[in-house]
């Protein structure tokens, strides 16, 4: 996963917008896709762990308490963070059913 430069149709002021590693155009502005290559700096300044790949990222944040359990019905996986010790409430909010959405949760 890396960042990468998007078209973006639905803003007219900003005709390419940049991506983070598994985010879209279509996502959470500052979270996922940001308007201007000073906007990324200042997230990667913040947070440099977005710099890493999904492997490097999972050693840090098992480190910091997540786990990942094997996942019921549809989902393979769930990554539950720090005091999270099933998947007990909400997908997405309380446990996170894949990479991306664990990353983006921890992007926040």
């Amino acid at each position: 996963m890396g960042w990468k430069t998007q078209a973006q149709k639905s803003i007219a002021q900003c005709p390419n917008v940049y991506c983070a590693p598994g985010g879209s155009g279509g996502g959470t502005e500052g979270v996922e896709w940001f308007r201007t290559p000073r906007c990324v700096q200042k997230r990667l300044h913040a947070y440099p762990e977005l710099l890493l790949d999904w492997g490097q990222q999972w050693r840090q944040l098992k480190a910091n308490g997540w786990q990942y359990r094997q996942g019921r019905g549809l989902e393979a996986f769930a990554y539950l963070p720090p005091g999270v010790h099933a998947m007990d409430g909400a997908s997405g909010a309380d446990w996170f059913p894949n990479e991306t959405e664990a990353y983006h949760f921890v992007c926040r």
